[in-house]
This record gives structure tokens, sequence and C-alpha cells, in this order.
């Protein structure tokens, strides 16, 4: 009683335990998502990033941000939240100096925003009196350290709590308590943190109870289990007293037939009869006492192990349950790991992009210096050719005043018709020059068209700002060539290629997961094989020592004395082992089963049977001719167990012997009164025997 009371207690506390447990884990788990969803969404915010860089920087004079250096009660909160606004999360500073030092360490990070506050600038001004009757100063009820006292009592100027309404100096705020919104609190992050190590810690906790009530739910289930081994041994001791019971009346119906032949010696061997009959009595009475204590004693472990069953499947549930809830967890945090690689690999394709675009940037620099060089090479030839124009009409004039003294030199003409073919020969030459410069010019003027199209279609850009911004970039025509070659042998621009990526990625990190999962699933299988075969191993060990146990007293017992003993084949492998029976019989020497007669091999076999039986009780038992080769005396042995395991197990027995027939309560037999029709007969020998000693014609003798 005292251990079934221990164990429900035990139970008790083991299921409060675990499910206080799983709410804990659940609100865990929910706590863990808040954290990583706010955390998440704070990643993409530039005040969010920067507010953190610039705490975390170890920047001299970095107080914190306000929200962290205030001590605002739990019920102020959304009043101190109303006020300060936007200061809420302003980071602290002790002078405009350090909060300067700051943004520049943004800059330099490339990343990142953030309000200051810096107490320098901060005057400490008087607080306003009271407006009414029944309000109160929030800047009262707000704590902080000295230093941020100028700074409160600015931001806190003129605000006051009424009720559930907060009153600014030109604004004022109530309505419900609680607010809801879609846009976390940057707060929620910290207090999200504080929880779950709240939680974790409490988690741990109950962990550790729930160890220590299984450790005792399992101290238990061995008081039980030793309640069971010693009504085991009260019962084979209870059949030990029965068959002592068993000779002393044997004995006594010898004595009374020694009397009958040798009655000259009656009166010796009535007292004998009277002093066997006295034990015989005796006997009977310790056997019933006997039978009603193990009677208790199996009730009593009925109900332990009933409740023991109800017990486990209670915790095999529970586990079940927070294998589930951690299985989520672990889930969750799979999925948290995920996004992160997602969000590396696109980092790293934005790299990739920008570096391919520092590479355009280049060639069109070069690009843009060729043309310059070419401008350049324009320039000279229009400056060449203006230089010839002016050559030419500087022989025309020649020409003219030649013409003109021609008519006064007629004399001089022959002397200046020689000159005058030479510079006739000159003017073709020149002439022919021009007709090559006006040629280069034109070409000249063609390529600039071409390149100006060029540049136009291929950069989007215009001579003019080609020119302004890459006049002065030195340009390789031997690389930009190669280079030319290099992009007209990659062939066309895939534009559905950061698609493609995209799919191949997804499927890559699906099957990634997939092979993950696989791999876990074989991992906890091979776990769940190895955990199997070690409970087998434990359960087959110990129900072979009981059964073992058990098998040496009965054998002894049913045959007067004698050993035998279970021997396992292969003992270092539990899994795959035989079992085999060596036996020692009264007088004979320790055989093998089968070198037995046909009557010991069926004892022997019985003995085995109602060793498991003591192991695990089976509802009922059915036997076919099992008595056939036993002789009278073992058949009287058989029938004594079958009564005594007959309390909780009912026996189906089919039988030719009279005596184990006598020993039953119901008889059923197959006759055939007419040929080819059988017919079933049914006798209950307990009717039969309370008809035999009150006969229905029979009239109780009336009262006095």
């Amino acid at each position: 009683a005292a251990a079934e009371s221990d164990r429900t207690a035990a139970s008790a506390g083991l299921s409060a335990a675990e499910t206080r447990l799983g709410a804990a884990r659940e609100e865990l788990s929910g706590a863990s998502s808040r954290l990583e969803a706010i955390l998440a969404q704070g990643e993409k915010d530039s005040y969010w990033v920067g507010i953190n860089a610039v705490v975390n920087s170890g920047i001299q004079g970095v107080r914190g941000t306000l929200r962290h250096l205030l001590e605002v009660r739990k019920e102020d909160k959304l009043a101190a939240e109303e006020t300060l606004g936007r200061f809420m999360d302003a980071v602290v500073v002790d002078s405009a100096e350090k909060a300067g030092e700051a943004i520049e360490y943004l800059r330099h990070l490339g990343k990142g925003r953030c309000r200051f506050i810096a107490l320098d600038r901060v005057s400490a001004g008087s607080i306003q009196p009271l407006e009414a009757g029944g309000t109160q100063r929030l800047r009262e009820r707000i704590g902080s350290s000295p230093e941020l006292a100028p700074l409160l009592d600015q931001l806190f100027a003129g605000v006051y709590l009424s009720g559930g309404s907060v009153h600014g100096t030109f604004w004022l705020s109530g309505g419900v308590e609680e607010v809801s919104s879609n846009e976390p609190y940057w707060g929620e992050a910290d207090e999200l943190k504080a929880r779950i190590a709240a939680l974790q810690e409490e988690i741990n906790s109950l962990s550790a109870k729930k160890e220590g009530l299984a450790a005792r739910l399992s101290g238990l289930a061995g008081t039980i289990n030793a309640f069971s081994e010693k009504i085991n041994s009260q019962r084979i001791a209870r059949h030990g007293l029965e068959k002592e019971a068993e000779q002393e009346r044997e004995l006594l119906e010898v004595r009374v037939k020694n009397e009958e032949a040798a009655r000259a010696d009656s009166e010796k061997k009535r007292a004998a009869m009277e002093q066997s009959l006295a034990r015989s009595a005796e006997l009977d009475g310790r056997i019933e006492a006997a039978r009603a204590a193990s009677e208790a004693a199996r009730a009593e472990i009925t109900g332990l192990i009933a409740r023991k069953a109800e017990l486990q499947k209670e915790a095999d549930s529970m586990r079940t349950e927070a294998g589930g809830r951690k299985a989520g967890l672990e889930a969750h945090g799979q999925n948290v790991d995920f996004m992160r690689r997602q969000l590396m690999a696109i980092d790293g394709q934005r790299q990739r992009l920008k570096s391919q675009l520092a590479e355009l940037a280049a060639r069109k620099a070069e690009l843009t210096g060729r043309a310059g060089r070419l401008e350049a090479e324009a320039q000279e030839a229009r400056a060449s050719a203006e230089n010839l124009r002016g050559q030419l009409k500087e022989r025309e004039v020649v020409l003219e005043q030649l013409g003109s003294e021609l008519n006064e030199m007629k004399n001089q003409l022959e002397s200046y018709r020689a000159r005058i073919n030479e510079q006739k020969q000159l003017l073709s030459e020149n002439e022919q020059k021009r007709h090559e410069i006006d040629l280069r010019v034109n070409t000249a003027a063609t390529r600039v068209d071409d390149l100006g199209r060029r540049l136009a279609d291929d950069w989007t850009t215009s001579y003019l700002e080609a020119k302004e911004k890459y006049g002065a970039v030195d340009t390789d025509p031997e690389r930009v060539k190669n280079l030319r070659r290099r992009l007209e042998n990659m062939g066309p621009i895939n534009m559905t290629a950061p698609e493609e990526y995209e799919a191949l990625t997804s499927r890559h990190n699906f099957m990634n997961s997939q092979v993950e999962d696989l791999n876990k699933a074989k991992a906890d299988l091979r776990s769940a094989i190895s955990r199997i075969n070690d409970t087998t191993r434990e359960n087959f060990k110990t129900t072979f020592d009981k059964v073992q146990l058990h098998f040496k007293q009965i054998y002894a017992l049913l045959f007067n004395g004698g050993e035998a003993s279970l021997l396992l084949t292969q003992p270092d492998n539990l899994l795959e082992t035989g079992v085999e029976i060596v036996a020692h019989p009264p007088g004979k020497k320790l055989i093998s089963i089968s070198q037995l007669s046909g009557g010991e091999q069926a004892l022997t076999a019985l003995a085995l049977l109602f060793s498991f039986f003591c192991v695990n009780p089976s509802p009922f038992c059915i036997m076919d001719e099992a008595d056939a080769p036993l002789d009278d005396a073992n058949v009287e042995r058989f029938v004594r167990l079958i009564r005594e395991f007959s309390s909780g197990t009912q026996f189906v027995i089919i039988t030719h012997n009279k005596r184990t027939m006598e020993a039953a309560d119901v008889l059923y037999g197959v006759t055939m009164e007419e040929a080819g029709i059988s017919k079933v007969i049914s006798v209950d020998l307990r009717k039969a025997e309370a008809l035999a000693e009150n006969p229905p014609g029979e009239k109780e003798p009336a009262a006095a």
C-alpha cells in the first residue's frame, strides 16, 4: 500500500512536470520564432543596423539607447513610448563630438543610420507645476542615472498622466491599455531574449525533475517486482506444504489399513491416526492461510501492474509529445539556417555583379580614350587641310600676279614659261595632295560618325559626354581588340541566366535538405533499432533468469527431487541464441531432455510451461492429452499444479484420464447415440456434487 501511494504521488508529479515542460517548450518555440522574425526584420532597417553598429563599436562616450537607459515600470511603458516617440531608440552620447565620431564610423562601414542625443547640448530646465488635480507628472515615474536628468526633464516637460490618458504640451493620447502593432517594438527583442533564457532554465529544471521522478518510478517498479517474487516464493512454499499434507494423508490411509489387519494393535494405531489427523488439520489450516495471503497479494499485485501500465502509457504519450515539439524546434532551426545560407548566396551573387560592372566600366573608359585619340587625329587633319587651303590661295594670288605681268613682260615669256610649267606641275601635285587630304578628312568624318553611333548604341552616351569623362584616359588598342574578340566569342547574353541560376539553386538546396532528412531518418532508425535490441536483450535476460529460477523449483516439485536448468546456446548473442534444457532426474545422471523417457519429457515440459505462467500468467491455457504419458502418481502432481494455477488461469484440457476428469469443474464429452450423429454432453461437477450432498427429495428437519 505504501509503495502504491508513493508511486501514485510520483506519477502525479511526473505528469505535472511533463505538462509544464511541454508548455514551456511551446512558449520557448514561440518566443524564439518571434525573436528571429524581429531580428530578420531589423536587418532590413537602416536605423536598427546603425544603432547596433554604434552601440557595439566601443567608441568612448556612447552610453547606449535611451530605451535601455531608462527605468520604466510596466504600467508606464505605453505612456513613455508615446511621449518619447522617435527619441526612445536614439543613442545617448556625452557630446556632439562623440556623435560625429560615431557618424564617421557608420560612413566608414557604409551601412546604417542612427539618431543621437548629445548630453552637452541638453540644458537643465524647470519642471512645470501640476495643471489639475488627479494628474501626475510622468517624469516622476521614470528613473535614470543623474547624468540623464536634464535630458529627461526636457523630454518629459509638460507630460502628465490622468487615468489611462497621457497629456503633452500640445498633444494627448488615450484609449485601451493593450496596444498591438504589426511592426515590433525594438525593445521587444531584449524582453524576448530574457524570456527565452528564463524558459530554457525552467526547461532544464523540469527535465531534471522529470528524470528524478522517472528514476523513482523505476525504483517503485523494482519494489513491485520484489513483491511478485515474494508471492511466487510463497506459492512454492504453499505447494510444498500441500505436498507434505498429501504425504501425511497417504500415511494415514496406510495406517488405517494396518489397523484393520492387526486389531490387537488397535489402540496404538488409533492414537497414531488421531495424531495424524491433528497434523493434517493443522496443515490444512496453514494451507488455507497461505492461500488467503497469496490471493490478497495477487490482487494487490494485479492492481499495481494495472496502475503501472497506465502510468507507462501516460509517460509514453508525454515522451512522444515532447519528441514532436523538439523535432518542431529543430525543424524551425534548420529553416533559419537555410534562409541564412540563401542570404549568403545572394550576397555572393551581388559581389560578382559588382565586379562585372567594374570590368564593363573599365572597358568603357578604354573605348572613350580611343575615341579621344581619333578626335585628336581628326583635328590634326583639319588643321593640315586648312594650311593646304591657305597655300592654295597664296598660289592663286601668285598666278593672278603672273597673268597681269604676262602682258607687260612678253619679251620675258619664254624665260618665264619654264617657270610657269614648273609652277603648274607643283600645282598639280598640290591638287593631288589636296584630294588625298579631302579623302582622309571624309574617311575620318565617316569614322567619327560611326564611332558616335556605336557610342550611342552600345554605351548610350554621346561623343561630347565621352570626351568630357574619358578624354584623358590612355587605352591599349591591342587589348581593346582582344576584349572585343572575347566578347564576340562569348556569344549573345543569356537574359534568363539569373532565373535559371535561382531555380537550380533552389533545386540544389531542396535536394540537400532531402538528403539531410534521409540521413537523419536513417540515423534515427539505427538508433531505434539499437534501443530495441538493447531493450530486447535486457528483457530476455531478465525473463530468462526468472523462468530459470521457477523452472528449477517446479521441476524439483514434480520429480520429488532432482535438478534441471536452462542453458543458452549463444550466451554472447542473446538476440539469436537458442535454449537447451538439461535435466537431472532423481537417481540418474545429468542428461539432455532428448534422452529422457516420455513421461519425464512431459513432466519437464509441464515444469517449463508453469514456469512461464509464474513470470507472465496467461488468462487461459489449452492442453491436448498432456497427461497421457504420466502414471497415476505423476497425474496427481499434475492435477495439483493445475489447481494451483487455476485461480489466475482457465485451463481447457483434452484428456482420457479419469483422475484428471475428477479434478475438473466442468466436463464436456462427445457421444454418438445414433449412427453418424454426434452429440456434446456437459456435466458441471460442482453442481453435481452439490446435488449429491443435498438430494432434491430430502427435506430439512423442522426447527424445534
